[in-house]
């Protein structure tokens, strides 16, 4: 290994340095905005409220809508949603083509046609 004290990190896929005023705001929640966002007292209130705050921002930064915008606990969760969310588009084409074709845009499973 180089000795060097400048090292470049290229495993960006894997985590990212944090940058010094997101970690503080990250303490700072953690520290003062803690509770679990589906529960009904005021804790889990307040942390919804940040949440859903944090969600509108996110989709107005990227032109998405709020509903489109889903926080995952890690990379695993993110690839399911996103595979799954591609099934269900995929599948949806399939059908409507099927219909477009004259077909009953019934079950499709079993068949190889796309």
């Amino acid at each position: 290994m180089n000795n060097s004290k400048h090292h470049i990190y290229l495993d960006y896929s894997a985590t990212t340095p944090l940058d010094d005023e997101v970690s503080e705001v990250i303490r700072m929640h953690l520290r003062d905005t803690f509770g679990n966002a589906s529960s009904i007292h005021s804790f889990g209130r307040t942390a919804k409220a940040l949440l859903e705050e944090n969600r509108e921002i996110i989709a107005r930064s990227i032109g998405a809508e709020t509903s489109e915008v889903f926080f995952t606990s890690g990379g695993t969760e993110s690839d399911n949603h996103a595979l799954i969310g591609n099934v269900v588009v995929v599948k949806h084409a399939r059908i409507h083509r099927l219909g477009q074709r004259g077909g009953d845009g019934g079950d499709i499973r079993g068949r190889s046609e796309c």
